[in-house]
């Protein structure tokens, strides 16, 4: 069939472009709930939510988690209300900091938000992205660009 054709080749090219970087750093990330501590749509004494309890709510979602929140969203029957898709992950949670609906973003195990705003974990197992830093093999870094790992190497 086509799709095992395709899929077969898309596989080959995969490969190739991994054969020609270096992963310097992988973490993964889950995606989580921000919200206002005053909104009116969940409680803020739980730390957690089902993906369930999201289904009339206004969804804000970034861009780069888009894709897997609504897949996922589709693939248990679930369908939020999507108030808007952002650009960036800051972008996204002023919707929430100004209480016009819920943030949908990737974030690290104990990243702090601001304090009028309540971070919740969505439970569900598929709502996990991988943050990759590579480099390409064998091409010298500009000092830049050195420079920016030697930073992140530091801080991460």
């Amino acid at each position: 069939s086509t799709h095992c054709i395709s899929s077969a080749a898309s596989d080959v090219y995969k490969r190739q472009q991994e054969s020609r970087f270096d992963t310097i750093y992988t973490k993964q990330e889950r995606l989580v709930a921000v919200m206002h501590k005053d909104n009116p749509w969940l409680p803020a004494d739980d730390k957690a939510l089902l993906l369930a309890h999201m289904e009339d709510m206004p969804i804000c979602l970034s861009r780069g988690c888009s894709t897997l929140f609504l897949n996922v969203c589709s693939d248990s029957m679930i369908f939020p209300q999507i108030l808007s898709i952002n650009s960036t992950k800051l972008s996204t949670i002023a919707w929430a900091k100004e209480n016009a609906g819920i943030a949908v973003v990737p974030a690290s195990p104990g990243e702090i938000f601001d304090n009028d705003l309540i971070c919740k974990i969505i439970r569900d197992d598929r709502l996990f992205l991988n943050k990759t830093l590579s480099i390409v093999k064998g091409r010298p870094l500009s000092n830049v660009a050195q420079l920016f790992l030697n930073y992140f190497s530091q801080h991460s």
